[in-house]
Protein backbone atom coordinates (compact mmCIF):
# COMPACT_ATOMS: atom_id res chain seq x y z
CA UNK A 1 0.00 0.00 0.00
CA UNK A 2 1.53 2.84 -0.58
CA UNK A 3 0.36 5.95 0.80
CA UNK A 4 1.58 8.70 -1.23
CA UNK A 5 -0.36 6.91 -4.04
CA UNK A 6 -3.73 6.33 -2.74
CA UNK A 7 -3.25 10.24 -1.47
CA UNK A 8 -2.90 11.67 -5.20
CA UNK A 9 -5.37 9.11 -6.10
CA UNK A 10 -7.66 11.57 -4.10
CA UNK A 11 -7.23 14.46 -5.05
CA UNK A 12 -9.67 14.20 -7.58
CA UNK A 13 -12.17 13.62 -5.13
CA UNK A 14 -11.17 15.97 -2.23
CA UNK A 15 -9.04 18.59 -4.14
CA UNK A 16 -8.06 20.31 -0.81
CA UNK A 17 -5.87 17.19 -0.27
CA UNK A 18 -3.15 18.20 -2.93
CA UNK A 19 -1.92 21.52 -0.54
CA UNK A 20 -1.96 19.12 2.41
CA UNK A 21 -0.39 16.04 1.32
CA UNK A 22 2.49 18.65 -0.44
CA UNK A 23 3.27 20.49 2.87
CA UNK A 24 6.98 20.50 3.17
CA UNK A 25 6.75 18.94 6.83
CA UNK A 26 3.97 17.09 7.38
CA UNK A 27 2.98 16.01 3.77
CA UNK A 28 4.28 12.38 4.21
CA UNK A 29 2.73 11.96 7.45
CA UNK A 30 -0.96 12.84 5.98
CA UNK A 31 -0.58 11.12 2.78
CA UNK A 32 -0.24 7.73 5.35
CA UNK A 33 -3.22 9.32 7.44
CA UNK A 34 -5.52 9.44 4.31
CA UNK A 35 -4.61 6.32 2.82
CA UNK A 36 -5.08 4.67 6.34
CA UNK A 37 -8.34 6.39 6.71
CA UNK A 38 -8.94 5.66 2.81
CA UNK A 39 -8.73 2.12 4.04
CA UNK A 40 -10.40 1.70 6.87
CA UNK A 41 -13.81 3.24 5.32
CA UNK A 42 -13.43 1.54 1.56
CA UNK A 43 -11.45 -1.80 2.67
CA UNK A 44 -9.34 -1.50 -0.14
CA UNK A 45 -5.75 -0.58 -0.50
CA UNK A 46 -5.67 -0.25 -4.61
CA UNK A 47 -6.17 3.43 -5.20
CA UNK A 48 -8.67 2.79 -8.25
CA UNK A 49 -10.53 0.52 -5.83
CA UNK A 50 -10.78 3.05 -3.14
CA UNK A 51 -12.07 5.90 -5.77
CA UNK A 52 -14.77 4.01 -7.30
CA UNK A 53 -16.14 2.87 -3.77
CA UNK A 54 -15.83 6.28 -2.74
CA UNK A 55 -17.56 7.33 -6.18
CA UNK A 56 -20.03 5.00 -6.01
CA UNK A 57 -21.28 5.09 -2.64
CA UNK A 58 -21.63 9.00 -1.14
CA UNK A 59 -22.19 7.68 2.76
CA UNK A 60 -18.53 6.62 2.12
CA UNK A 61 -17.72 9.70 0.88
CA UNK A 62 -19.28 11.99 3.76
CA UNK A 63 -17.80 9.80 6.19
CA UNK A 64 -14.54 9.94 4.50
CA UNK A 65 -14.36 13.61 4.47
CA UNK A 66 -15.48 13.39 8.17
CA UNK A 67 -12.72 11.75 8.85
CA UNK A 68 -10.27 14.15 6.72
CA UNK A 69 -11.32 17.03 8.93
CA UNK A 70 -10.54 15.39 12.02
CA UNK A 71 -7.24 14.27 11.27
CA UNK A 72 -6.57 17.69 9.31
CA UNK A 73 -7.24 19.53 13.03
CA UNK A 74 -5.37 16.63 14.89
CA UNK A 75 -2.37 17.59 12.69
CA UNK A 76 -2.62 21.12 13.02
CA UNK A 77 -3.40 21.49 16.73
CA UNK A 78 -0.08 19.43 17.07
CA UNK A 79 1.76 21.81 15.13
CA UNK A 80 0.28 24.78 17.24
CA UNK A 81 1.82 23.11 20.02
CA UNK A 82 5.27 22.00 18.13
CA UNK A 83 5.11 25.77 17.08
CA UNK A 84 4.31 26.81 21.53
CA UNK A 85 7.12 24.71 22.55
CA UNK A 86 9.48 26.19 20.18
CA UNK A 87 8.61 29.82 21.53
CA UNK A 88 9.20 28.92 25.01
CA UNK A 89 12.58 26.89 23.93
CA UNK A 90 13.62 30.29 22.66
CA UNK A 91 15.06 32.84 24.80
CA UNK A 92 13.89 36.37 24.25
CA UNK A 93 17.99 37.23 24.36
CA UNK A 94 18.17 34.77 21.23
CA UNK A 95 15.36 36.52 19.06
CA UNK A 96 16.45 40.14 19.94
CA UNK A 97 19.43 39.12 18.80
CA UNK A 98 18.44 36.84 15.48
CA UNK A 99 16.37 40.63 14.55
CA UNK A 100 19.04 42.58 15.59
CA UNK A 101 21.65 41.05 13.25
CA UNK A 102 18.87 40.87 10.56
CA UNK A 103 18.02 44.90 10.58
CA UNK A 104 21.51 45.44 10.37
CA UNK A 105 22.46 43.67 7.86
CA UNK A 106 19.65 44.97 5.65
CA UNK A 107 20.17 48.68 6.75
CA UNK A 108 23.84 48.35 5.65
CA UNK A 109 23.28 46.79 2.19
CA UNK A 110 20.58 49.66 1.81
CA UNK A 111 22.90 52.52 2.97
CA UNK A 112 25.66 51.17 0.56
CA UNK A 113 23.01 50.81 -2.34
CA UNK A 114 22.11 54.61 -1.83
CA UNK A 115 25.07 55.16 -1.95
CA UNK A 116 25.49 55.11 -6.02
CA UNK A 117 28.52 54.67 -8.17
CA UNK A 118 28.52 51.11 -7.69
CA UNK A 119 29.45 48.11 -10.12
CA UNK A 120 26.37 46.59 -11.66
CA UNK A 121 28.18 43.25 -9.94
CA UNK A 122 28.19 45.09 -6.54
CA UNK A 123 24.53 46.13 -6.75
CA UNK A 124 23.24 42.48 -7.86
CA UNK A 125 25.23 40.86 -4.42
CA UNK A 126 23.90 43.68 -2.67
CA UNK A 127 20.21 43.38 -3.52
CA UNK A 128 20.53 39.61 -3.39
CA UNK A 129 21.67 40.26 0.22
CA UNK A 130 19.20 42.50 1.02
CA UNK A 131 16.90 39.79 -0.22
CA UNK A 132 17.86 37.64 2.13
CA UNK A 133 17.76 39.88 5.23
CA UNK A 134 14.36 40.50 4.50
CA UNK A 135 13.57 36.93 4.23
CA UNK A 136 15.35 36.71 7.84
CA UNK A 137 12.87 39.64 8.80
CA UNK A 138 10.28 37.59 7.96
CA UNK A 139 10.42 34.42 9.03
CA UNK A 140 11.56 35.70 12.75
CA UNK A 141 8.47 37.87 12.45
CA UNK A 142 6.16 34.90 11.37
CA UNK A 143 7.89 32.83 14.05
CA UNK A 144 7.11 35.50 16.66
CA UNK A 145 3.78 36.71 15.68
CA UNK A 146 2.10 34.12 13.20
CA UNK A 147 -0.44 31.43 13.62
CA UNK A 148 -1.64 30.09 10.30
CA UNK A 149 -1.27 26.84 9.28
CA UNK A 150 2.14 26.98 7.41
Amino acid sequence: MNPLAIATALFDVVPALKKLVEHPLKGQDFAQKVSTIAHQITKHTDPAKIMEVLNDNPQLLVEFYKKLVETEKEMYMAMLSDREQARKRTSPNNSRFMLFLSLSGLATCLFLLALGNLSPEIITLLSTTSGIFGTCLKDIYAFEFSGKYD
